[in-house]
């Protein structure tokens, strides 16, 4: 119930809402076609009070460096703003991983639809959701396995 719960969301299948806005480390904005550039992207979206997101990017680094050969792969997470986030505190929980670290505003959550978190997005070279949920990595997992979605994404 729980899977389903996480995984029943209404933005899978359809373009990446154009009005939901990235930025940088730095605090620059991040254009979405510079972003996406004709690559499938896999986003961990996480905010900075969830541990589970914390203890997760060890993983998810180990993917984007499986992966990093793949020239039409990349790997980001996007913090979403807590209102009592210091900056620098969540930058550094980032900093000494290889996926690209980007940033939101306050309204990512909701343009999204997201309610938990971590949630994982894989959006296509055409700009559709096609998955949002859980990252499955264990090859012994046959529900929602990552690498079996991605290999479906690439044959499409």
């Amino acid at each position: 119930y729980l899977l389903h719960f996480r995984n029943n969301n209404n933005l899978s299948g359809i373009y990446f809402p154009i009005d939901a806005v990235f930025y940088n480390d730095k605090g620059k904005m991040i254009n979405q076609d510079s972003l996406f550039k004709n690559k499938i992207t896999i986003i961990d979206v996480w905010v900075s009070s969830c541990g589970t997101c914390i203890k997760g990017f060890p993983v998810f680094n180990d993917l984007a460096i499986k992966y990093q050969k793949d020239k039409n792969i990349q790997f980001a997470v996007l913090n979403v703003p807590l209102i009592r986030d210091n900056k620098e505190r969540v930058v550094s929980y980032t900093e000494k991983f290889d996926f690209i670290k980007l940033y939101s505003n306050y309204k990512c959550d909701s343009i999204l639809n997201l309610k938990v978190y971590p949630q994982y997005l894989i959006v296509g070279k055409d700009k559709k959701i096609h998955y949002i949920g859980s990252l499955h990595v264990d090859k012994n997992l046959f529900y929602n396995n990552f690498d079996n979605i991605l290999k479906k994404i690439k044959n499409d």
